[in-house]
């Protein structure tokens, strides 16, 4: 599953209930999921078009996804908040007890599904 440009927090015109984003993740092998605003950043940016981290990663818990990407970087953001960000969301998964298996996407990276 690849969702770019998806605001998990924001219901835009046109957008399906988050339960039934849900439903279509649900079980997949590989979640690419938007994921560029903390918490604090998105205060400043709703209705942007793009999720936090958190959302991301609880959407990926919820949908029992095996392995879930953090993509869409803000360029803003440096290699070590991204290294950062990606733990946190590792750190959140352990402690919902999901089996999750999270990593930040990278340019240039291959995955083998």
């Amino acid at each position: 599953m690849f969702f770019t440009d998806h605001e998990l927090d924001f219901i835009h015109e046109r957008s399906l209930d988050i339960d039934r984003y849900i439903d279509f993740c649900k079980g997949a092998d590989l979640l690419l999921h938007d994921a560029q605003y903390t918490d604090e950043e998105y205060r400043l940016t709703i209705g942007w078009g793009h999720s936090t981290f958190n959302s991301a990663t609880d959407f990926s818990i919820k949908a029992e996804v095996r392995r879930f990407g953090i993509f869409h970087h803000d360029p803003d953001h440096t290699d070590e908040q991204i290294d950062m960000y990606e733990s946190l969301c590792q750190e959140r998964i352990l402690e919902a007890n999901s089996t999750v298996d999270c990593f930040a996407v990278q340019e240039g990276m291959e995955l083998l599904v």
